[in-house]
């Protein structure tokens, strides 16, 4: 099932567009790739590391990996504890594959990224939605939602599509929550860098001393610009990653031998690279925010690509629908976004800035201002 950016991605590249279209839609970033990732690469098609390697990962970028999971939670893996997959998209799908009989419950935010429910109802589970948007999850609403059934829940922060960032008590009540009912925490950290201002990440790695019950997903597709790479891990529990390895040597076998080269190159970036990667996005973002800040009740996000802003008060008589405010702002205005109903939320839009430039968020900006002024 394609995600609401695939879809359209997929319609757009299939029709002329009329006008300048600027495409605020998708969620990958188009600063180039840093020429470290793009030189270890190379090299390792030259130096011919093309074939199999070791069905999960090769070895040097698994102890990177566990190394620096040491160094930023103080938690010592086992390499046996670790796979490297075919992006993290494939490694939820696995372990929803590996952990669920028919009629298991797993519980997870909305909005969210629908590929989570379809990975769960694709191996005959039930996705139970919890609320986490721009306010505080309430724990004690999700208590509520844990049955006899309740396999795991899906925690994902910085957060798609809304931008919020979960904060250290927020984290530590859905770790103790696991903990009370035995249920897996599955913490999907796909921009799990990109923190704005004085926020930080806080991964339940940084508060859990028995790892047992959680399982991190992380990509290279984000931060780095790598999405065609297809490189993510999994950290788990060694009796998850035997299965979810298992499976992944009858689906694809190892990730792309040459890619991970470059992804081991990513883990040794010095952190002024990242550091003027994250300040781009933060600047897109407020800059985003400031434009549109009238027009809509929009909070500024605290990470991440996306902005998500409540379009409710200007629905009515000309739009029935976000949906349909997406479709019309696309054809009359050639601006690409996608809606929250596809999210789990409606009277919504999601907003992305990883594709465009600040001239270009101008430019889209005022055409959105004033599509809605002239509606």
């Amino acid at each position: 099932m394609l995600s609401p950016s695939q879809k359209l991605s997929q319609v757009l590249s299939k029709s002329p567009q009329v006008g300048d279209l600027i495409q605020m839609h998708d969620g990958e970033f188009n600063l180039k790739v840093p020429q470290e990732i793009s030189r270890a690469t190379i090299n390792a098609l030259t130096n011919g590391h093309t074939g199999y390697c070791d069905l999960t990962g090769i070895e040097s970028l698994k102890s990177s990996l566990i190394e620096k999971c040491f160094h930023m939670h103080s938690k010592l893996y086992d390499p046996a504890e670790i796979l490297v997959s075919n992006g993290s998209s494939q490694a939820l799908f696995m372990l929803m594959k590996c952990i669920l009989a028919k009629g298991d419950e797993v519980l997870i935010p909305n909005p969210c990224w629908p590929a989570y429910r379809s990975y769960i109802e694709l191996n005959e589970g039930i996705a139970v939605d919890y609320e986490m948007g721009t306010k505080r999850i309430d724990i004690a609403e999700i208590r509520k939602l844990v049955t006899s059934k309740t396999r795991a829940l899906i925690v994902n922060s910085p957060h798609n599509p809304t931008g919020s960032v979960l904060s250290r008590q927020e984290i530590l009540e859905l770790v103790l929550l696991s903990q009370e009912f035995g249920f897996l925490l599955i913490s999907d950290e796909a921009y799990e860098g990109i923190v704005f201002g004085s926020g930080e990440h806080v991964s339940p790695l940084d508060l859990m001393v028995d790892t047992s019950l959680l399982v991190v997903t992380r990509t290279f597709s984000k931060l780095f610009s790598m999405s065609g790479f297809r490189i993510g891990y999994m950290f788990a529990d060694r009796n998850i990653i035997n299965r979810c390895s298992t499976l992944q040597g009858v689906m694809t076998d190892n990730a792309c031998t040459f890619a991970q080269h470059g992804a081991l190159a990513a883990t040794a970036l010095p952190k002024n690279i990242l550091k003027t990667r994250v300040d781009e996005l933060q600047r897109r973002a407020y800059y985003c925010h400031q434009l549109l800040s009238t027009t809509f009740d929009i909070v500024m996000p605290q990470g991440g690509f996306f902005l998500f802003p409540n379009i409710s008060r200007v629905l009515g008589a000309t739009w029935d629908s976000d949906a349909q405010f997406v479709d019309d702002l696309l054809n009359v205005k050639s601006v690409s976004t996608t809606p929250g109903s596809s999210y789990g939320m409606k009277d919504h839009i999601r907003i992305s800035i990883a594709s465009v430039n600040e001239v270009e968020i101008k430019e889209a900006c005022g055409r959105i201002v004033d599509f809605v002024h002239r509606r």
